[in-house]
């Protein structure tokens, strides 16, 4: 075959172009040869006859790899072949995969893509076919329906609506501090470990000492005033917590609060948060001063908020406008986190960081429909379980933090919360196992059989209770490995922040 990047060529009949790609195969009617169906498109089926039959060429220096079949015994009527000339491929119209070497490499790059965008588009449409935005992603339907029964939770819950109330509405504005860019309306948080290099006039650039935060980065620390972070949280959880109190408690009061948290933070233009993190976690003197990629994770509870914003949509307190302003938002923080290099490098992460980036973005994804993120993610997901799990269960990366205990807790409870959001279009994370036969409940076994060993993990100072939420989990997802007893652990409503435990979390999806 010849491939020909000019058709008028062909009209020449004394054109005889270098026939030098591929050989085509003409059969006879008669013909008792016919291709091996074990040998799938791409994988060598022509060049298998032509094996057979005797037709010599460069393919018969091509290298068998282990997982090719045998090379087959020579036909009967092999070597009884004729040239009969040549074919010409017309142009394509994209002649740079036809010329040379660099078409051919060009040529299967496309190929490849072209395979890829096929499977993606065919799990998007399967995803699409279960994906509900309306439809609660982490929090359970059937469970707030039925709260009205859980007596000393909803006195925690009527508690912590009535102190939120009091609360906000709050504002990037409201910070003392002011981002490397100037804008008020940039969020701002410098990066917690990074202190000023003490052997330098100016601490320039920062240096870092894990586990040792700097005054005013700690949530509700003195100092805190100053930057973002606290106010941030403080939309999260309040608004969470007055859309449950609406939902539970049928207070409609309780509702308006939340719409002017969401109003203030994310969709009046006079007040609202641009939408990206470029100086989330910077650390001075480094990448221009903005942020590395670490500060994404402070937009990890979307997970939980967006079930909020349902609820609350559900009322009528966010109009129509407030609605498309509060999508329009998200669309853009996502062609951010899409494109900017600093959330490139929290997506690559092999820590904790890669997992809360695909929890944010599978959660924003479930709320927008955009189902073909929401299978990427799920995929990547499943890769990133392979980096982060040892052959024992363990998670290498968070021990070998200066909080090993944190870390791992806090890193299981970003996997699980992922779960969930999965789990709402009918993709089953839980039972997912690596190469090694590893997955989550693997990973949460070994958390409990090691939570008590401090040559595992330092003797660090937790919350004894934080574990109650994984320990759940497992005798969900395996009722045989995991002792009744420890149980009594999962009942506290309400966790610090920083434990990455959503408000009111016994109303979750299993």
């Amino acid at each position: 075959m010849a491939r020909i990047v000019d058709n008028a060529l062909l009209l020449d009949q004394s054109f005889q172009p270098p026939a030098e790609e591929e050989p085509q195969i003409i059969f006879r009617a008669d013909t008792t040869q016919l291709f091996d169906e074990n040998y799938g498109y791409g994988r060598r089926p022509k060049i298998e006859m032509l094996w057979r039959l005797a037709v010599p060429g460069p393919w018969d220096r091509y290298r068998d790899d282990a997982w090719d079949f045998p090379r087959p015994v020579r036909a009967a009527d092999a070597g009884l072949l004729q040239k009969a000339g040549w074919v010409a491929r017309l142009d394509s119209g994209r002649s740079h995969l036809e010329i040379g070497k660099a078409g051919f490499v060009a040529r299967l790059v496309s190929r490849d893509q072209a395979i890829v965008d096929m499977v993606d588009q065919c799990d998007a449409k399967a995803v699409a076919a279960r994906l509900d935005t309306s439809r609660l992603a982490f929090y359970d339907e059937d469970a707030l329906a039925h709260a009205v029964k859980d007596g000393p939770i909803l006195h925690h819950l009527e508690t912590a609506a009535g102190q939120a109330l009091a609360r906000g509405p709050f504002s990037v504005l409201d910070k003392t501090g002011l981002a490397p860019s100037g804008d008020p309306q940039d969020y701002f948080h410098p990066a917690p470990y990074w202190w000023p290099a003490p052997d330098r006039p100016d601490g320039l650039p920062y240096i870092r000492r894990d586990g040792e935060r700097v005054p005013g980065t700690a949530l509700y620390a003195a100092g805190s005033e100053t930057y973002d972070r606290t106010r941030l949280q403080r939309v999260f959880d309040d608004t969470t917590v007055l859309a449950l109190a609406a939902t539970v408690l049928d207070g409609h009061h309780y509702a308006v609060h939340a719409a002017r948290l969401i109003r203030a933070w994310f969709i009046d233009p006079r007040t609202r948060m641009n939408p990206h993190l470029r100086y989330a976690q910077v650390r001075s003197g480094h990448d221009n001063n903005e942020g590395s990629g670490h500060g994404i994770i402070e937009l990890k509870d979307f997970y939980f908020f967006l079930d909020a914003v349902r609820l609350l949509e559900r009322t009528g307190v966010l109009g129509d406008e407030d609605r498309e302003a509060f999508r329009a938002w998200l669309g853009s923080y996502c062609e951010w986190l899409d494109t900017a290099p600093a959330a490139a490098t929290a997506f690559c992460s092999s820590s904790n960081q890669g997992t809360y980036y695909d929890l944010q973005r599978a959660s924003i994804a479930t709320f927008l429909g955009d189902s073909a993120t929401l299978a990427k993610i799920s995929l990547y997901a499943r890769e990133r379980l392979a980096t982060q799990i040892a052959a024992d269960g363990s998670l290498p990366r968070e021990l070998s933090r200066t909080r090993p205990r944190h870390y791992a807790m806090f890193t299981l409870q970003g996997w699980t919360s992922l779960a969930r959001v999965l789990s709402s279009v009918g993709d089953n994370l839980w039972q997912h196992k690596t190469a090694e036969g590893l997955g989550l409940v693997q990973a949460l076994h070994w958390l409990v059989a090691h939570e008590n060993k401090p040559h595992t993990m330092s003797a660090e100072t937790v919350d004894p209770d934080r574990l109650g939420p994984l320990l759940l989990d497992l005798t969900h997802h395996d009722p045989a490995g995991m002792p009744p007893a420890d149980l009594g652990r999962a009942t506290k409503p309400i966790f610090h922040p920083d434990e990455a435990i959503a408000p009111f979390w016994l109303w979750r999806r299993r």
